[in-house]
């Protein structure tokens, strides 16, 4: 298999899904302008008062109050020949999704409110052995991409990823040097890479410039970090039949890794989880409540 044309297909692949989502992205940002209170343009000498940010933000808190019941699991023994170990994982569950260590309570109420207002919220697991430990986030969904095809179970999209995943130049250099990225292909993206200490502003970083916007926070002005920052996707993509996880330069098309998905998570499934308050038998990206409530409140 060719890796160079394995990556300009993840590269298209995103482009696609940048251009099927977007007007659903635009409406997700009118919903979030209109819960955030954002003040219409208005005459000389008058003002707009947000009557609709109250009652649209009114809605959101009051839904998201309803189901703010943090999510638990309970393991159990049919045969009843192995209480003890059930036990054991119950304990290590419950202190693994304690606020001490990866807060899975504060991870769903974050999602229930991205979902009240977008009808998608996605969440992202990884675990790792050797110390054994477990990291779950939330994904931002002007992050996300996936098969525009693909039906309602992500599982089945031929790809899936996130994008706008930014890492400082000095720790792709360290993943390099690990042996994580592979070496070479870390020294080729720095030569191609314009050199800046500005998080890169581009199309498919632009939606996230207008959230921040809507919240009277101007993050285009205010982007300094200080070091070299690229931005990077994460992908997972169906080749030939085979199951791939991909590490990429958008703008390059650089891929820094590309392994098999087996390889990198032994269940041979993707890191991502996509939940829909209201769901469509063919597409994640559909209206949902708030869309319902947004002409009430209008």
């Amino acid at each position: 298999m060719n890796k160079e044309n394995l990556a300009q297909v993840c590269v298209k692949q995103l482009q696609t899904s940048q251009e099927f989502r977007q007007p659903r992205l635009a409406q997700i940002q009118e919903n979030e302008d209109m819960i955030a209170g954002k003040v219409k343009p208005a005459l000389q000498g008058r003002y707009n008062v947000p009557f609709d940010g109250v009652i649209a933000s009114g809605f959101i808190e009051t839904l998201v109050a309803q189901t703010n019941k943090a999510p638990k699991l309970v393991f159990s023994d049919p045969k009843g020949s192995n209480h003890k170990a059930v036990q054991k994982i119950q304990a290590l569950w419950e202190r693994d999704s304690s606020p001490a260590r990866q807060n899975w309570a504060k991870a769903d109420r974050l999602a229930k409110r991205l979902a009240a207002a977008a009808n998608i919220s996605i969440f992202e697991y990884i675990p790792s052995s050797n110390p054994y430990k477990g990291k779950l986030t939330n994904i931002d969904h002007f992050d996300f991409h996936c098969e525009p095809n693909g039906g309602n179970n992500l599982e089945e999209h031929l790809y899936k990823g996130v994008y706008n995943q930014f890492q400082t130049l000095s720790e792709v250099e360290r993943l390099g040097e690990t042996g994580y990225y592979n070496k070479t292909q870390v020294s080729n993206l720095i030569s191609a890479y314009s050199k800046t200490d500005f998080k890169y502003n581009e199309d498919l970083y632009r939606n996230k410039i207008t959230r921040m916007s809507s919240l009277g926070l101007d993050i285009d002005q205010h982007a300094y970090v200080g070091q070299q920052v690229l931005n990077l996707a994460r992908w997972v993509t169906n080749f030939e039949g085979e199951d791939w996880y991909v590490v990429f330069d958008f703008k390059s098309g650089i891929w820094l890794k590309m392994e098999p998905l087996k390889d990198c998570f032994e269940s041979g499934l993707s890191p991502w989880v996509v939940w829909n308050p209201v769901e469509n038998a063919f597409t994640v990206w559909n209206p949902g409540l708030f869309d319902q409530i947004k002409p009430v409140a209008e």
